[in-house]
């Protein structure tokens, strides 16, 4: 399966459930403190997980927890027809698992196609991380610039600037 994941946090989550108890009661005070406590509000599926920028958020940062009791949780790689089409692209056919997608702004001198599933080892043999095995293809299709995998999504904005 391809890395599913960006470099980019969304949120976080509890990363150890000994904890969830303590993060339950400092939530808790910061509620009550704050004077928007409602009696009876179920505090049981607090505090496992929440935004990135969100206000428990800030209670974590402010109290210096955040690091040590929470894990990030990165966004989504979607190469979806609207990551494609921010990046320039018009997708043309998408699987699921392939994809291809053509410049918008070159009238399709440049075709990108993609893989979900990935490549597994390299040509030495090494096993990879999951990934995206993503090709670009100049002069409409014809010549190769690219032919490889990306970790993230913004490694293809990076790969499609140093292919231009």
């Amino acid at each position: 399966m391809y890395k599913k994941y960006t470099e980019e946090i969304v949120g976080y989550k509890l990363s150890n459930k000994k904890n969830l108890s303590k993060a339950q009661q400092i939530l808790k005070d910061y509620l009550i403190e704050y004077e928007v406590w409602e009696e009876g509000r179920d505090m049981s599926v607090e505090g496992k997980s929440f935004a990135k920028g969100s206000a428990f958020y800030d209670v974590f940062v402010k109290n210096g927890l955040l690091n040590d009791w929470y894990e990030p949780v990165y966004k989504t790689i979607s190469l979806s027809k609207e990551f494609m089409s921010k990046v320039g692209f018009k997708t043309t056919s998408d699987d699921g698992v392939y994809g291809e997608a053509i410049c918008v702004r070159t009238n399709g001198m440049t075709v990108i196609n993609w893989n979900r599933e990935g490549r597994n080892c390299t040509y030495f043999g090494e096993k990879l991380e999951p990934n995206i095995a993503v090709t670009i293809k100049k002069d409409g299709g014809t010549r190769t610039a690219f032919n490889g995998y990306i970790f993230r999504e913004d490694q293809l904005g990076d790969l499609l600037k140093m292919t231009w």
